[in-house]
């Protein structure tokens, strides 16, 4: 059964997966409970009731992995209770190790949606030591039988990206650990080996030298997340027309990165910013998607978002904020995805730093969208690992605090 609600996580099928296996819990699971085996020894009947509980671990922990994509911490929090309490069901044997371990770091990703960044720091350096040792195991079988072994880990992989996920979140705050959060990308990067894990920590690259503004070096992560070296004006429009290699499904975290760095090189007034502009919007795929506006979902919205920045540098007022209208209505289409939603406190945040600069008659507008965002965070009551992040502390609005909320999205 486990392998059927799997099929709905693989597929990103979450609402109907979350509703399959709570009635696979309801017509299952808890009427096998109280179930007696005919004829069978205490032993035997202790041992079914354990193994049922595995699988009402199994199935929450299904549960939480598919409230954690669709970005509820709410629900995140309740599955989080209920798998705690049972984890004692999965077997103490080496062989549920590996298993063990994938929930921990499904714990820590939780702990990311609840903007607890760095409790996850402090709480996965002990899960590190234990994968650090577990994989020094295999130097001892590689002394054992005269054999060069080294392998890499995907687990201690996805844990380093985990704490570099954490870092890029409080660096604003904390630029201090910014060499700790570079450690954590080369040591991620180590640890994978095929073309597309290696893309996708090339790109996790990319956005730590954004957060750092960095942009000479955010351009040659994004050329070495497919593999290129930068070549000047043409490698611009090659990445375009990789990105697009399917101009119906375009390589959608691929243009993200590249918008993001784009976004910079304007913010810094690098002489690659036009030359980036340009190949992106003279390309016919792109100028098609953004002339229908049909896009929905993460990342669209910070795609949008960063477009609207760079046209509204280039002078386009009105298809800036025509984006960025699009951008805040993909991000609020549901207000129960906090993940999701909160990036909208750093766009009207953006927004309104924008109208108060620049003395836009839109001002209170973008002052009543920009409370509006932070009430629907508060009611969630998600704490002060949120509100201090994204919630102003008093009711009057300063230029200099909405420019460092406007960056505090999560990563």
């Amino acid at each position: 059964m486990s392998l059927q609600i799997s099929q709905y996580n693989n597929h990103r099928m979450f609402t109907d997966g979350i509703k399959f296996a709570e009635n696979y819990k309801k017509i299952v699971l808890i009427p096998l409970k109280d179930i007696q085996l005919y004829s069978a020894s205490e032993a035997e009947q202790l041992a079914f009731e354990k193994q049922i509980d595995y699988w009402t671990f199994d199935t929450n922990f299904y549960i939480l992995t598919m409230y954690d994509h669709i970005g509820n911490p709410t629900k995140c929090s309740e599955y989080l209770t209920l798998c705690r309490s049972s984890i004692g069901s999965i077997n103490q044997t080496w062989e549920h190790l590996d298993y063990y371990l994938k929930y921990c770091i499904r714990e820590l990703n939780c702990l990311i949606g609840q903007f607890r960044f760095e409790e996850v720091i402090e709480k996965s350096k002990d899960l590190l030591k234990i994968l650090l040792d577990a994989k020094d195991l295999f130097g001892l079988i590689g002394a054992y039988d005269n054999t060069d072994t080294s392998p890499k880990s995907e687990l201690l992989g996805k844990l380093y990206g985990v704490r570099l996920e954490a870092y890029m979140n409080i660096l604003q705050e904390s630029p201090e650990l910014a060499n700790e959060a570079l450690q954590a990308s080369d040591n991620a990067i180590a640890e994978f080996s095929s073309p597309d894990d290696l893309r996708r920590q090339y790109q996790y690259r990319c956005q730590l030298m954004v957060e750092l503004l960095r942009p000479e070096d955010a351009i040659s992560c994004l050329f070495m997340s497919f593999g290129e070296q930068e070549e000047g004006e043409e490698s611009y429009k090659k990445l375009v027309s990789m990105i697009y290699k399917n101009p119906e499904k375009p390589s959608i975290f691929s243009l993200f990165h590249y918008t993001n760095v784009m976004k910079l090189l304007f913010k810094t007034n690098h002489k690659d910013a036009g030359t980036m502009f340009n190949s992106l919007t003279s390309f016919q795929s792109f100028a098609d998607q953004i002339q229908k506006r049909t896009m929905k979902g993460h990342p669209w919205n910070l795609i949008l978002w960063n477009l609207s920045y760079c046209y509204r540098e280039t002078g386009n007022i009105s298809l800036a904020d025509s984006l960025y209208r699009k951008a805040v209505e993909i991000t609020q289409v549901d207000p129960e995805n906090i993940t999701m939603y909160s990036f909208s406190i750093s766009m009207t945040a953006d927004y309104l730093a924008y109208c108060i600069s620049n003395n836009l008659k839109n001002r209170n507008v973008a002052e009543r969208d920009f409370y509006k965002a932070c009430e629907n965070i508060r009611r969630h009551k998600l704490g002060d690992s949120i509100e201090r992040r994204f919630v102003p502390t008093s009711e009057k609005v300063h230029v200099d605090q909405l420019k460092v909320t406007s960056n505090s999205f999560l990563k």
